[in-house]
């Protein structure tokens, strides 16, 4: 359930579209260059540290854009890109990994851009898609339909699983149902 963790948007609107199958496919749509999703992913640790979340969006061959993902709140990251658009005649959901650093708590929060929310509207990773100008079709669509988080960069990598719980004690509504880190393999020389 992607609508919880969206804090902002502006030219995105939820939507939800149908397969041939008669399927629903919903999730987050722009379709104008400079439309913006904020997004916060709920904060698996209260460590620093690295991982990585993927933002699934549709893939499809009409009409289909770029986008980029940017980070605030309480992560980094470098601007990741990603196209929407491929030539075979179908719609798939693809990932694009975001590799983040969590800052410790206590830490300032990054602020997102001008036009964005406030980092206290985020107590996690607040990550920010933007529809570009460019575009390798005949449109601008994003299509937003999940994110995923892993962990990373604490002595193995691992996986959490968040389930929304709108009677949770976290402010956003989800609480960690599952998490395992698995020891890293190391190297023999």
């Amino acid at each position: 359930a992607l609508k919880p963790l969206v804090v902002g948007a502006s030219g995105f609107a939820y939507t939800v579209e149908w397969s041939l199958q008669g399927n629903p496919k919903p999730g987050y749509v722009g379709g104008m260059p400079g439309a913006a999703l904020h997004l916060c992913q709920p904060r698996p640790h209260s460590r620093g540290g690295r991982s990585v979340i993927d933002v699934g969006h549709l893939v499809s061959f009409d009409g289909m854009g770029r986008g980029e993902v940017a980070c605030w709140a309480d992560c980094s990251c470098a601007p990741t890109r990603f196209d929407s658009h491929w030539k075979r005649q179908n719609s798939v959901g693809a990932l694009k990994s975001v590799k983040v650093a969590w800052r410790d708590r206590g830490q300032p929060a990054q602020a997102a851009a001008a036009d964005g929310p406030s980092s206290a509207h985020c107590g996690g990773c607040g990550l920010t898609v933007t529809v570009l100008n460019e575009t390798s079709s005949n449109g601008h669509k994003v299509k937003i339909i999940s994110l995923v988080s892993g962990l990373s960069g604490h002595g193995g990598d691992g996986a959490v699983v968040w389930m929304h719980n709108p009677k949770t004690k976290h402010p956003y509504g989800y609480e960690e149902i599952a998490s395992e880190v698995w020891p890293r393999r190391t190297r023999r020389t």
